[in-house]
């Protein structure tokens, strides 16, 4: 039996999509990697950030070294941790590590399905100086490997730094596409035709910063468009599926809105998961009739089972990814004036067409993608047990 013992730095008690993804991640290095059983040894990259002050805090040191150095690989990812506005950090970002460091790790490292936003904080010259000279200092370890996932993050890279620095950076699709479904009492969770629906409120100064219309409108649009649903397919339900706790304001400052006889006989809400296996909540997704949703992972983990999927645009993100799959007449701008209407639209197209084809062909794209930077990964593998 081959088994491969792994350090996996992530976030693992956050949004639960970080958890679909972990689950693609490790479907992945399964298959392609052909390892019968992985021991994974996690660590919870909250406990990195600057403002964790508890004992278990991660500290960038020589422990850390040494704790790389002692499995068989480590990923860091996925997740958006490519955010370089740490201006004390020798690299712009959390990991703080120095090109000595950065020499000393004798064991593969790969920096897997990381997302790079330049939308949501503020980076400078010199954070991008520090960035740059990261990315160099980490090619130079021929056991690191740096792959982001594909959200615009490899083209907005291009853009802030030297061109043959970022050449240095894989793409790959986001690990998510790659979910593998668990058996679940979920997968009955509703017996009747259904939309399943993600609407996030985090992060709303962001989300409505440069929009058309405030939030309370946004509201208003999605009101129209559950009234006119209702009115034309009046035995489908609607399905809230919340990844975070700030999930369950957004749907609740929906119903508010919506009329009690629709709220009574058509809508239900999935459990809050967290942790461990709270991936499971995704077959809902993949059982529904149609996906709308803001956030990323509802987007992807749902394309990659081939179910008709909306995005509902509120974070510039989830656009690239529509951009980057070439599929961004499946998506609606929520920011914008009256998008009930094209909502309605595509809705209607959606549950009347059902072709499942256009996604079909994209996923297997995407496989073809992620098999080239796995088998980097397996060759870095491969020759580190040759050196040990």
């Amino acid at each position: 039996m081959k088994k491969l013992e792994i350090l996996h730095i992530a976030s693992f008690s956050g949004n639960i999509g970080d958890n679909a993804s972990h689950n693609g991640l490790y479907s992945l290095l399964k298959k392609y990697l052909e390892i019968d059983s992985l021991k994974i040894d996690e660590l919870e990259i909250r406990k990195a950030y600057k403002n964790y002050n508890l004992d278990d805090k991660i500290l960038w040191d020589e422990e850390f070294i040494i704790n790389v150095n002692n499995h068989d690989l480590t990923v860091i990812g996925g997740g958006n941790f490519f955010a370089p506005w740490i201006e004390e950090s020798k690299t712009g970002t959390m990991f703080d590590l120095s090109k000595e460091q950065i020499l000393q790790m004798k064991k593969p490292l790969i920096f897997y399905s990381i997302g790079f936003d330049p939308y949501y904080g503020k980076y400078s010259k010199n954070t991008l100086k520090n960035f740059e000279k990261f990315i160099n200092n980490l090619s130079l370890n021929p056991n690191i490997l740096v792959a982001v996932r594909n959200d615009g993050s490899i083209e907005h890279i291009e853009k802030l730094i030297n061109k043959n620095t970022a050449n240095k950076i894989y793409e790959v699709p986001d690990s998510g596409f790659f979910i593998k479904r668990l058996d679940t009492e979920l997968n009955n969770f509703c017996k009747d035709e259904y939309i399943a629906i993600n609407l996030a409120v985090d992060g709303l100064e962001k989300r409505f910063s440069n929009s058309e219309i405030e939030y309370n409108e946004y509201l208003e649009e999605l009101k129209k468009w559950f009234l006119k649903v209702n009115n034309k397919y009046k035995d489908i339900k609607f399905v809230f599926i919340p990844h975070i706790y700030s999930d369950l304001y957004a749907i609740s400052d929906l119903l508010k809105l919506l009329p009690d006889k629709l709220i009574r006989e058509n809508i239900l809400v999935a459990p809050y998961l967290q942790g461990k296996n709270s991936e499971k909540i995704f077959n809902i997704y993949f059982n529904a009739n149609l996906v709308i949703g803001n956030r990323f992972h509802t987007n992807v983990c749902s394309i990659s089972q081939s179910v008709p999927t909306i995005g509902l645009v509120t974070y510039r993100k989830l656009k690239d990814l529509y951009l980057k799959l070439e599929i961004e007449d499946l998506m609606v701008d929520a920011n914008k004036k009256d998008f009930s209407k094209r909502l309605y639209k595509l809705t209607k197209e959606s549950l009347e067409n059902r072709d499942r084809n256009r996604y079909k062909i994209i996923n297997k794209k995407l496989e073809t993608q992620v098999k080239i930077t796995i088998e980097n990964l397996k060759n870095i593998i491969k020759e580190s047990k040759t050196n040990d």
